[in-house]
């Protein structure tokens, strides 16, 4: 929807008093709502069954380390005086409110309000700003998140924006490196159209990005991505276009150091996977004008981190061990491996350890085994790499 429909009379008032709702759940706290009114609690054991206010619920686990926090939240239509209206239904409730107080700016403050006390790193706001692009709405937007988060805050336009050719955030990507991830934004949408689109200069910057990435990467952007082979007509039509949405599966396949994306759009909550891109998570996060205080926060804690950073700034180890391995008749096979492994604590200790092959097979099974053969190989392989250690020093 781009334009509000024309309304001359107030819709339907609904009134009801709102039962408490347990609305979200992290390692040391828990949040109520009921109604407008928001009641936070602190200092819950992690990982732990916890009784509030009549539920019972469990504490996330404590994952590690806080490294960093950011937030995400979309379609906030800054402007728009309608809620809960879905084009060709007459599902209902319908809300309106006057053009003097859009309802839409008062969901905002309730997702700022919320979102401040977090102290986020970030905050992303990923398009959809107004309702009809206008400069005034455009200005009530920069004061409410601007005013809340200053240069912490990235935006993007959305197709609120786009369809009116607003070049408002409009750059085609947009990074931020954070403690322990990097995220980019991307502008998905398409001036004077609805659906969205990547196009080959971002697939490139993207593919270039994470092929020399050393943390890893989220994506966002406005529109989700699309899936020709869907039964929704909307995965079709009215994310990114399935030709490109191929692509960009097929890059993130690729590259492992792509971990998510995270779109708008829809209003909806959703989470897809496909078999290409495996346990990647592809997202929609609800619309904030529809659901008050609607956001999608991210935590990244510490377990252990990427050995490549430090391996990259000494390659002859990993020579050296591709070279042993070949001097005993065998040709390496490279991979990732993933685990709390000895080598990666090591490496950021100062000892750069890269892990090569001891006889196992279906680690951490009820199946796991070891031949005798493999090793016997991965004791020789051992000696010939302290011989090329001799002979290089």
């Amino acid at each position: 929807m781009i334009d509000p429909p024309d309304v001359d009379a107030p819709g339907p008032v609904f009134e009801a008093d709102p039962a408490p709702e347990l609305t979200t759940v992290g390692p040391d706290f828990a949040v109520v709502h009921e109604g407008t009114v928001v009641r936070r609690y602190d200092g819950l054991a992690p990982g732990a069954e916890q009784q509030v206010e009549g539920f019972t619920f469990r504490t996330l686990p404590d994952l590690g380390p806080l490294r960093c926090r950011f937030v995400t939240v979309n379609d906030v239509h800054f402007g728009e005086e309608v809620a809960g209206l879905i084009e060709g239904s007459d599902i209902e409730p319908v809300f309106r409110s006057s053009p003097e107080d859009p309802h839409a700016d008062f969901m905002s403050a309730a997702a700022i309000e919320e979102m401040v006390p977090l102290d986020p790193d970030l905050v992303v706001v990923k398009g959809d700003l107004t309702s009809n692009a206008t400069q005034a709405e455009l200005d009530r937007f920069v004061a409410a998140y601007g005013g809340a988060f200053g240069d912490r805050l990235l935006v993007v336009r959305g197709n609120h924006e786009s369809y009116h050719h607003v070049t408002f955030a409009n750059d085609p990507w947009q990074r931020r490196d954070l403690d322990g991830l990097t995220v980019v934004l991307l502008d998905t949408s398409i001036d004077g159209e609805v659906a969205g689109t990547v196009t080959d200069d971002q697939l490139a910057y993207l593919d270039d990005l994470a092929a020399g990435a050393t943390q890893p990467i989220l994506l966002f952007g406005h529109h989700p991505i699309g899936d020709r082979d869907s039964d929704d007509k909307s995965d079709r039509t009215f994310g990114i276009d399935p030709d490109r949405s191929d692509l960009f599966r097929e890059l993130v396949a690729r590259r492992p150091a792509i971990v998510g994306y995270s779109a708008g759009h829809t209003h909806r909550n959703r989470v897809r996977r496909f078999p290409i891109t495996g346990d990647v998570a592809w997202g929609e996060v609800g619309s904030v004008k529809d659901y008050p205080g609607s956001s999608y926060g991210f935590q990244v804690t510490e377990q252990y981190r990427n050995m490549k950073a430090i391996l990259d700034r000494r390659p002859e180890i990993v020579d050296y061990a591709v070279e042993a391995v070949r001097r005993v008749g065998l040709e390496p096979k490279f991979g990732s491996v993933r685990g709390g492994t000895d080598g990666s604590r090591l490496s950021h200790m100062g000892l750069p350890c890269p892990n090569i092959f001891a006889g196992g097979h279906a680690f951490h099974s009820p199946l796991e085994w070891v031949s005798r053969q493999d090793m016997e190989k991965a004791v020789a392989t051992i000696v010939e790499l302290v011989r090329i250690w001799e002979e290089r020093s």
